[in-house]
């Protein structure tokens, strides 16, 4: 992963978390150990088409989302969040971050069409293939595990 991608990467990961679901974030090692307490995940992904294609991703347990969802909706912690409601929110995450990802690595001025994300639930194991990919970063978001990776379309066959 070029230099300018990994520091677009981060900067959209981390600025865009902390301002806009109020999470601190760190970047972590690659590894799976960071997901190792997690029985399923769930993963938003986004094609984007422009000066240059390809797909943004987004995987994180449940309670990571649930996080985000409540502080993005100011919810307490005793409210109960829908499945509905935090497949809304995945998706919304991948929304964002993709966007913030783009502008931060091509600048404002330039155009692209992000593909309506999608959603899909997946087993842990899931990740392995994953870890491969040279563009994924992990992050902690208040303890919770995140991993983020962007590619090209050959990485649709990892979904």
């Amino acid at each position: 992963m070029s230099e300018l991608i990994k520091n677009a990467l981060n900067i959209a990961v981390v600025k865009g978390v902390e301002d806009w679901a109020m999470m601190l974030m760190s970047e972590v090692s690659n590894s799976l150990e960071h997901f190792s307490n997690v029985s399923s995940l769930y993963l938003g992904f986004a094609k984007f088409k422009g000066i240059t294609t390809g797909i943004f991703i987004v995987i994180a347990p449940r309670n990571f989302f649930s996080l985000v969802y409540k502080n993005v909706t100011g919810m307490g912690d005793g409210v109960l969040i829908s499945e509905e409601e935090i497949e809304d929110c995945v998706k919304e995450f991948t929304n964002v971050l993709a966007g913030n990802f783009l502008t931060e690595a091509y600048g404002e001025e330039t155009a692209f069409e992000i593909i309506h994300p999608e959603f899909l639930k997946k087993d842990v194991s899931f990740l392995k293939p994953l870890f491969r990919l040279k563009s994924l970063i992990c992050y902690l978001g208040d303890d919770l595990p995140l991993a983020v990776a962007v590619g090209d379309d050959k990485v649709v066959k990892f979904l």
